[in-house]
């Protein structure tokens, strides 16, 4: 499933985290839009046979009964169903809108949707740094500068693209992504330094750039957005977000690494979904 055939509620951020619960299932999600073809008939059809049962029998009979004739029982019982129509037709529209009701009535403390946490974050963001040493030994051997402004543009652009499709602020995302890219980097020239003073290692494993470590930073990246979108950051206090920042400090292991530029990323990652 793709984020554009997610049910639409709210907003797209809501509809992330809806689909990563637990509770998200899909018998109970309204459906993808492709999926809206009834036609005016096909109500139609649903409605006259919700109307035409037994309970409406049984109450057109009491009404003859009680002195009705059969024309007026008919034309009261058409008259009730039309109004109620009306209410219930608004309601739909809202509701659809809305995560059904057994999603919604579940969805009390006890039973949260997934939230992302900072560590969760912190641990992908390594993740992706850690990869910077296997560019650094690629690009000493192939003779490439630790500088590739044609591809950060083009990671930059594809973060700053996600963000307004995930509707994070795409100022505050090209931020922690060009911050990102100052760590890749640091951590890269760390290791031309460390080569240029004490050699290469000849029998050092690392993967290749095009066909095994760009897929994969590419992929990190939209895991680490779509952690800050279920990141829930709205009742963190001061001391709780100083905590957090430690942590995500003390996650990122990555040689070369200083931890100033650790801060600033997470300064940077917070203020995404702030």
């Amino acid at each position: 499933m793709t984020t554009s055939d997610l049910p639409k509620f709210q907003n797209l951020k809501e509809q992330i985290r809806i689909s990563n619960s637990f509770l998200y299932s899909e018998d109970f999600a309204p459906t993808i839009p492709s999926a809206h073809n009834w036609t005016t008939w096909n109500f139609a059809s649903l409605w006259i046979g919700m109307a035409v049962c037994i309970p409406t029998y049984m109450l057109a009979g009491s009404m003859i009964r009680e002195g009705m004739n059969w024309w007026q029982a008919l034309l009261t019982i058409l008259l009730g169903n039309l109004i109620v129509l009306y209410p219930m037709s608004l309601s739909a529209v809202q509701k659809s809108m809305e995560p059904p009701m057994l999603i919604s009535t579940l969805q009390k403390p006890g039973y949260p949707l997934k939230d992302s946490t900072v560590k969760e974050l912190a641990a992908l963001v390594n993740v992706r740094l850690s990869y910077m040493k296997d560019v650094a030994a690629y690009k000493w051997i192939n003779q490439l500068p630790v500088e590739d402004l044609v591809r950060e543009r083009k990671v930059i652009q594809s973060s700053i693209e996600k963000a307004r499709e995930y509707q994070l602020d795409p100022v505050f995302t090209e931020s922690f992504f060009r911050l990102q890219i100052k760590a890749a980097k640091t951590i890269q020239q760390y290791w031309f330094d460390h080569w240029k003073a004490r050699g290469f290692d000849p029998n050092l494993q690392y993967r290749d750039l095009q066909s095994e470590i760009r897929p994969a930073l590419l992929e990190l990246g939209d895991k680490i957005l779509l952690a800050i979108v279920n990141l829930n950051l709205r009742e963190k206090t001061k001391a709780s977000l100083s905590k957090d920042g430690k942590h995500f400090i003390n996650t990122l292991t990555s040689e070369g690494l200083t931890t100033r530029i650790k801060r600033r990323l997470f300064r940077s990652a917070v203020r995404i979904n702030r």
